[in-house]
């Protein structure tokens, strides 16, 4: 039998995936955020004249784009963790600061992640009380309910915005690719890939301005 124990054991491993990407994520955005003098213009000398406008563009459009989606998904995670460890204490959850702390790292992963670390606040929970289990199932739904709704609308950049179906589309593809890892890149690799589509295809190639250009992201 599975004890509550050996649950958050295995929550920990993911929560030690999760986190590991989410460092690399923020020192890889930090370079595109904040390019290094020294590395970009090398770069810039080796792109052909004709292309640097378009390069130049191409960066500057994905350092806010993916700043929008990493310091979004950065407040979303604290926000949600911070929230979920409140609930769960009111409620008498057992380690409900550390429930509440893998429901926030796990939050990374697009749509999935919530519900994730959600099951293992109310599987860890269940082996309490059961009784008081079905309540932590309905706080969780509330939670991911008021993040949906509330939370990330507020805190999420619009440049760095997707459609429901490119999320989920991007979510399945990167997954069965890449695994867990694959997951939580899904969003900045979709935005990243747009931008490049975008940049290159859309205005240099077929010509059109940004006033005509149908975005991937939403607005």
């Amino acid at each position: 039998t599975v004890s509550g124990g050996a649950l958050i054991a295995g929550a920990f491993g993911l929560v030690e995936v999760v986190a590991i990407s989410l460092l690399v994520l923020v020192g890889a955005f930090f370079v595109v955020a904040k390019p290094n003098e020294q590395l970009l213009t090398p770069l810039m000398r080796a792109v052909p004249q004709h292309r640097r406008p378009a390069v130049k563009r191409l960066l500057s459009r994905l350092s806010e784009r993916l700043s929008g989606w990493l310091w979004g998904t950065l407040i979303s995670m604290v926000i949600i963790g911070a929230l979920s460890s409140i609930v769960f204490y009111l409620l008498g959850t057992p380690y409900p600061i550390l429930l509440g702390v893998i429901v926030g790292i796990i939050d990374i992963i697009p749509l999935v992640g919530p519900w994730i670390g959600g099951l293992v606040a109310v599987v860890v929970t269940l082996f309490h009380d059961p009784g008081l289990a079905i309540w932590v199932a309905v706080s969780v739904i509330a939670i991911q309910e008021a993040e949906g709704n509330l939370v990330r609308p507020v805190v999420m950049s619009e440049s760095a915005k997707l459609h429901p179906f490119v999320t989920l589309l991007a979510l399945l593809l990167f997954a069965s690719m890449f695994g867990l890892l694959g997951a939580i890149l899904s969003l900045p690799l979709v935005l990243a890939i747009g931008t490049i589509v975008e940049i290159f295809w859309v205005e240099e190639t077929l010509g059109a301005g940004d006033d005509h250009i149908e975005p991937v992201v939403a607005t």
